[in-house]
């Protein structure tokens, strides 16, 4: 895990084996439950309780319910049980279809797990049936399906190295691609359009991350901002640069808030997710003995017992 990726964290985290969760420490809601999963998976590697406690969730808690069966599914594709992530995301289809799970069955559909997905966009269909095919070394049967695509599907979805290192060979593909019709929207505003409906676009600029780049590299948002600085201070393991950082970064999160508490289940999932990776990210390791930089996530964080008092 690249130490930049703060929001990737809040989104790592049907099949069923224990009726309740393992509560090393108690669980109120998804938030608590993704934590301790987090905790249970990659610090101390007790991969079968993360999955115990997601698959309770995923049956039985009832805050976000759609989204623990999402992230057990993420889980059980990381064991390599398919078929179980299969049935997980399958569940989170049935209880929210808006929700990330439909994606998350095609993909599994392209690789040749599980039934067909439930209906889907025309956009959606065609490239994860041109992908499966491509998956399985079929790039004839791949440029067929690719000819029968919608012409309203504009160029730059299969012009993607993916299908272009599947499809170069192909005579039919550089034509089929010169014809079809760009994307009439410019791609920076679909990312700006995409994070503006982010369930954490109320305390951070999300759209770096939505291109794939780190924080706050095209973003001046105070929060994008005190988090670069606080990376850049860490990659240059300069401690004392770092612990000011982190103080700014909490701060620019608590400026966040809004009169009637909008905002405060994603400043604290902001919090939760930075003190985690400073707790157990390898990145982190050159600070994270500093003294004041526990202490600021200790106080930031009280019971979550991250570098809990000895």
């Amino acid at each position: 895990m690249q130490g930049g990726s703060l929001a990737s964290i809040l989104f790592i985290l049907f099949c069923g084996c224990s009726t309740a969760p393992v509560q090393d420490r108690p669980v109120h809601d998804r938030l608590d439950a993704y934590e301790l999963a987090f905790h249970l998976y990659f610090r101390e590697e007790r991969k079968e309780n993360a999955i115990d406690l997601l698959s309770w969730a995923c049956r039985s808690l009832e805050d976000g319910r759609y989204i623990s069966c999402y992230d057990l599914g993420q889980l059980l594709l990381r064991e390599g049980r398919k078929d179980d992530a299969a049935r997980a995301f399958a569940e989170s289809y049935r209880i929210s279809p808006n929700g990330p799970a439909l994606s998350a069955l095609y993909d599994l559909w392209a690789t040749g797990t599980g039934p067909t997905p439930p209906p889907a966009p025309a956009l959606v269909v065609i490239s994860k049936t041109v992908e499966r095919f491509c998956r399985a070394g079929d790039r004839q049967a791949a440029m067929i399906a690719l000819k029968s695509s919608p012409a309203d599907i504009p160029r730059e979805l299969f012009a993607q190295p993916f299908f272009q290192e599947c499809l170069f060979n192909q005579p039919e593909y550089a034509p089929f691609i010169a014809g079809r019709t760009p994307r009439p929207v410019p791609i920076d505003e679909i990312y700006r359009q995409r994070a503006a409906v982010h369930p954490l676009h109320a305390v951070l600029d999300v759209a770096p991350y939505l291109k794939a780049e780190y924080l706050a590299f095209e973003s001046n948002h105070p929060v994008n901002v005190s988090w670069k600085l606080f990376l850049n201070a860490v990659r240059a393991r300069n401690q004392v640069a770092a612990e000011s950082a982190l103080a700014n970064f909490y701060a620019a999160l608590e400026k966040q808030r809004v009169p009637g508490g909008a905002a405060d289940s994603q400043i604290l999932a902001m919090k939760r997710a930075a003190g985690t990776l400073i707790a157990g990210d390898i990145f982190f390791a050159s600070i994270r003995g500093s003294a004041r930089i526990q202490k600021m996530v200790r106080d930031t964080l009280p019971g979550s017992g991250i570098f809990a008092s000895k």
